[in-house]
C-alpha cells in the first residue's frame, strides 16, 4: 500500500494510491492510519490550512462490504483536511466505484468520481467557484458536472 500527496500549487494536492486493496476492516484501519499520517504531514507543512484534493483512484480495490467503513473514513478525512475533493481514474476493483458511491451516499457527501484527471480538474474548478460550507454541503452543492 502506497500513498503520496503531490503539491499541484494553488492549494491543491493530488493523492495518488498504489496497490490499495481494502478487503476487511483491518485493511481499512491500516489505510486510515497511512492516510492520516500523510495528511498530517501536509497540514503541518501548510501551517494548519486545509487544501483541495484530487484523488487518483486507479490503484484502489475496495470490497463492497466495506462501503460504510470507507465512507465514514472518507467523510472524516474530508472534514479534517480538505476544502473539497474530486476523484478520478479507473480503479483496480471492478466494484470499487459503486462502493465509493455507496459509502459517500451513506455518509452524506458526494462521491464526485470522473473518468479522467482532465475532467476532474474541470469539476474541481467549478467546486472552487462554489465551495460547500460544510461536508453536508458537498452532498447538496448547487453546481453540476458530468459525473460518471
Amino acid at each position: 500500500m502506497a500513498i503520496r500527496y503531490d503539491d499541484d500549487g494553488e492549494d491543491t494536492f493530488t493523492l495518488t494510491t498504489e496497490n490499495v486493496s481494502l478487503h476487511n476492516p483491518e485493511d481499512v484501519q491500516a489505510w486510515a492510519y497511512e492516510l492520516r499520517l500523510r495528511s498530517d504531514e501536509v497540514i503541518l507543512q501548510r501551517s494548519g490550512r486545509k487544501w483541495w484534493c484530487l484523488i487518483d483512484i486507479q490503484g484502489m480495490d475496495i470490497a463492497p462490504s466495506l462501503a460504510d467503513a470507507y465512507g465514514a473514513l472518507a467523510r472524516s478525512i474530508l472534514h479534517t483536511y480538505y476544502l473539497g475533493c474530486v476523484r478520478y481514474g479507473q480503479p483496480m476493483g471492478h466494484q470499487t466505484v459503486a462502493t465509493l458511491r455507496h459509502g459517500a451516499e451513506a455518509h452524506r457527501f458526494r462521491s464526485l468520481i470522473y473518468e479522467t484527471r482532465a475532467i476532474a480538474l474541470l469539476a474541481m474548478a467549478e467546486l472552487r467557484k462554489h465551495p460547500p460550507r460544510s461536508v453536508e454541503g458537498i452532498a447538496s452543492s448547487a453546481w453540476t458536472a458530468d459525473e460518471r
